[in-house]
């Protein structure tokens, strides 16, 4: 937890993709802040999502895009944790 708290782990809920030249599926995820866009895509030799309804740790990679409106960035997971219900 001490990673998680100090920025090294993130965490996040991926959606399967399609990659845009290759037509293969990807795991990604999309933030919005300002005026940029992140796209987050899990790195095919990282462990893989199970399903979408779980948010995942996971840590940045490499940095395929950085353009002042978006950055595309490969990320590699750690675990997942599930949801917990807040409406007892």
């Amino acid at each position: 937890m001490q990673q998680v708290r100090e920025g090294f782990w993130k965490q996040g809920k991926f959606t399967k993709g399609i990659h845009p030249k290759s037509g293969e599926e990807q795991w990604e995820f999309t933030l919005k802040n300002k005026g940029l866009v992140i796209k987050y895509v899990v790195d095919r030799w990282s462990r893989q999502p199970t399903t979408e309804d779980l948010v995942y740790f996971y840590s940045e990679g490499k940095t395929l895009v950085d353009t002042r409106s978006f950055r595309l960035i490969l990320v590699y997971l750690k675990i997942h944790f599930r949801k917990i219900n807040q409406e007892n």
